[in-house]
């Protein structure tokens, strides 16, 4: 158990490294630009960049100074996907983003009755924000690749040893707390296991990189650009009729798939693994930290 909440606390550590310092990054670089160049604080290309380069460069830091130095992870599984089981996943990871969606909405308009304003939803005004030509770079491009070497390789590579639901649980929860707001927190949460699964049983990221790529895509340009074009009645019919088809098809897809079941196929793991691993150290500060920026981001 020791070795177990060891590592642990050393996983949390680390994201809480990146997510923590990012942070500290990101409002002091927005501090100095209000006050050197203030026409910079409403730049979408600038902000973005602020947010997305501190976590990118930390995340190197944090691997170099201490996941690195970790015992290093038995060697995932090398299964292929077939492009048809590649697409079912897609489907399947739709339905569940936008079921999550509409119960965070929910959650969300509560809360924003309670408060009397609406909740902040970054990634809402980021679309509305940035143009077609970035938010393809950005969202669709470079953060995927980014965020599967940060939350699924590097992931992999601290915790991997101690098999695939270790790894699963831990991955949906440090991927869905970093994103800090709860208009994300559940989708994100549930994708990021997805992925993980996905790296488990087939050591290759590239179809980690893919499927969050094809995500983003469906979710930042094609959605928006179908409630908004032509100013009709018709592009919000039709998002109606492929949200509902996704949403049954996916929830079709998880009932089938109700009996896949997560492997304890690496190192042996204490009693209650779980309850240890969140209760060590790192792990509890990290998600706390998580938790005051995700409140932060629910009262403002």
């Amino acid at each position: 158990m020791a070795e177990f909440k060891k590592t642990m606390t050393r996983t949390g550590f680390a994201y809480f490294l990146i997510l923590g310092g990012a942070t500290v990054l990101q409002m002091g670089f927005v501090n100095i630009a209000a006050f050197v160049f203030p026409a910079l604080t409403d730049n979408y290309i600038f902000l973005s960049l602020v947010t997305a380069l501190p976590i990118y460069i930390l995340a190197l830091v944090a691997y170099l100074a201490i996941i690195r130095k970790m015992p290093a992870a038995v060697n995932a599984d090398t299964r292929k996907i077939s492009v048809g089981r590649f697409l079912l996943l897609l489907i399947f990871c739709l339905g569940m983003m936008y079921f999550l969606n509409i119960v965070s909405n929910y959650i969300t308009y509560f809360i924003a009755f309670l408060k009397g304003r609406a909740v902040i939803n970054p990634l809402q005004e980021g679309v509305e924000m940035g143009g077609i030509a970035f938010t393809v770079l950005y969202a669709c491009i470079a953060a995927p690749i980014f965020e599967e070497i940060i939350f699924r390789k590097m992931l992999w590579r601290a915790v991997g040893r101690y098999g695939e639901r270790i790894f699963v649980v831990t991955s949906a929860v440090i991927f869905g707390a970093f994103h800090g707001n709860l208009s994300q927190l559940l989708y994100a949460a549930a994708i990021g296991a997805v992925l993980a699964m996905i790296y488990s049983r087939t050591g290759k990221l590239r179809y980690c990189i893919f499927m969050h790529m094809a995500l983003n895509f469906i979710g930042s340009l094609i959605v928006p650009t179908l409630m908004t074009s032509g100013g009709t009645y018709a592009p919000a019919m039709i998002y109606g009729l492929i949200v509902l088809t996704i949403l049954y098809t996916g929830i079709t897809l998880a009932l089938y798939g109700r009996n896949i079941h997560l492997r304890d196929n690496g190192e042996e793991l204490p009693e209650r693994a779980l309850r240890c691993e969140f209760s060590s150290v790192g792990m509890v500060i990290y998600l706390l930290c998580a938790l005051t920026l995700t409140t932060i981001m629910t009262v403002v």
